[in-house]
């Protein structure tokens, strides 16, 4: 099904009615966004909305299923690593069979969260929502960090030494 071209056509006049509270939250994101009117405020809203609301919908899905892999993974470690006899290299194994599942479901985030940011950046280009690269840029640094730490992480298993080894140490 084609997507309608919002915002384009005859405009029509709309009542509704809507709670203080959203109203409120309405006025806050209008000013915070600088405007002009209420009307104006709640037609971009309902746009981004509109826009979104498939690409979320996936996401959300994927980090359910995301999810469910990062805790099965869990679940089978920590049996393993309760038996008498640790298999490593089975637990080796599951956690590859895991991590290849895990890096196809952040790929299918990844792909929703870029659609989803195409559209938002479309309706930024047409001046219709506020600029948070700066914002955006700081996650990226957070993410890059973190992947740095997760990377040292899988080495030093790769290696053989574990946080409990760096404890015992004198």
């Amino acid at each position: 099904m084609a997507r309608p071209k919002l915002g384009k056509g005859d405009s029509q006049r709309l009542q509704m009615v809507i709670s203080d509270e959203e109203l409120q939250a309405i006025e806050e994101w209008r000013f915070r966004n600088r405007i002009q009117s209420k009307s104006e405020a709640i037609r971009r809203l309902a746009q981004m909305s509109l826009r979104i609301d498939e690409p979320i919908e996936k996401i959300y899905r994927r980090s359910k299923e995301l999810y469910s892999v990062l805790l099965s993974r869990h679940d089978v470690t920590t049996f393993l690593l309760s038996e008498d006899v640790v298999d490593w290299e089975r637990i080796a194994k599951i956690d590859l069979v895991t991590t290849t599942e895990l890096i196809k479901h952040v790929s299918e985030l990844q792909m929703a969260a870029h659609a989803m940011t195409a559209q938002v950046m479309k309706m930024r280009a047409a001046g219709e929502i506020p600029d948070l690269r700066a914002e955006a840029e700081q996650i990226k640094v957070e993410a890059a960090q973190r992947t740095k730490m997760f990377r040292m992480l899988m080495k030093a298993s790769e290696a053989g030494i574990s946080p409990d080894d760096e404890e015992d140490e004198p």
